[in-house]
């Protein structure tokens, strides 16, 4: 306990005979008061507490109180809230009590890790098969529970029907777009007796047995050689082959600048 550096002298405010026969109390003692929640889950702002002699509870909190620890006071729904932290005086609840943390040593980690995935490596074995069974890759398994699934593809057969139901529809759609835009065409084909007789002009075909004449393009005799060379490389690659036909594609060449390189030959297929 300290002295306070200025004490205190406190009296009753009653007009009562009695009261005012009272002596006025002397406050001269003070401490260090820092008070919590119960679960310690918030801890008030150390302050000087004056010591009263006779005082009717155990602590008399006023006015400094709250404004050192910024509480804000709602008389209408009884409530006292902390402005930093919003955390009600008047209507807190208990927070649960924590669970101590076991601590585990490097083995039994490594243990309980190898059990679990022990135990996943079964649960998936067993789940695969019971997919393998229902798509048809295995003939029968059995379950844990006992429950036998045979071995139809349902996902399979329902996966092809809708395929061709989607396939059927589209050649429907495709179908009737085709009517749409050729309806003349595929209109049916009048009798032969419902055609006309009158012949309002003729077309004469030309001569099927008609050879078409040739047409050569000289060549300077200096790149006779040269064009000899590009058939010759272009034959033993396999690009053109010998032929008897008496049609040949038109062909030229384009000298280089470099009169030591093959020049550039140019076929029209």
């Amino acid at each position: 306990m300290k002295c306070l550096q200025k004490p205190q002298v406190i009296n009753v405010v009653m007009n009562d005979e009695k009261m005012k026969k009272l002596k006025p109390a002397l406050l001269s003692g003070c401490i260090s008061l820092s008070l919590s929640m119960f679960d310690n889950s918030w801890t008030l702002k150390t302050m000087i507490a004056a010591i009263a002699p006779g005082l009717c509870t155990s602590i008399l909190l006023g006015l400094p109180f709250l404004i050192h620890n910024h509480i804000i006071v709602d008389h209408e729904i009884l409530s006292a809230i902390v402005k930093d932290t919003c955390v009600d005086l008047l209507n807190f609840a208990l927070a649960p009590k924590s669970v101590p943390k076991v601590i585990k040593s490097p083995k039994c980690k490594h243990l309980e890790v190898k059990f679990f995935h022990q135990e996943l490596l079964k649960e998936l074995k067993w789940k695969c098969g019971v997919i393998n069974a229902r798509l048809g890759r295995t003939s029968q398994v059995n379950c844990e529970h006992g429950e036998n699934f045979i071995a139809v593809n349902f996902i399979g057969v329902v996966k092809d029907k809708l395929e061709s139901l989607e396939l059927q529809q589209k050649y429907n759609m495709l179908e009737d777009g085709l009517e749409t835009e050729f309806g003349k065409i595929f209109e049916p084909i009048s009798d032969v007796k419902e055609l006309l007789d009158n012949i309002y002009c003729r077309i004469k075909l030309k001569d099927t047995m008609r050879t078409i004449s040739n047409r050569t393009y000289g060549c300077p005799c200096k790149y006779h050689e040269a064009w000899k060379t590009l058939i010759d490389m272009h034959i033993d690659s396999g690009k053109i082959r010998l032929s008897n036909l008496s049609f040949t594609s038109p062909s030229f060449i384009i000298p280089k600048t470099d009169p030591m390189a093959l020049p550039c030959w140019v076929n029209d297929y």
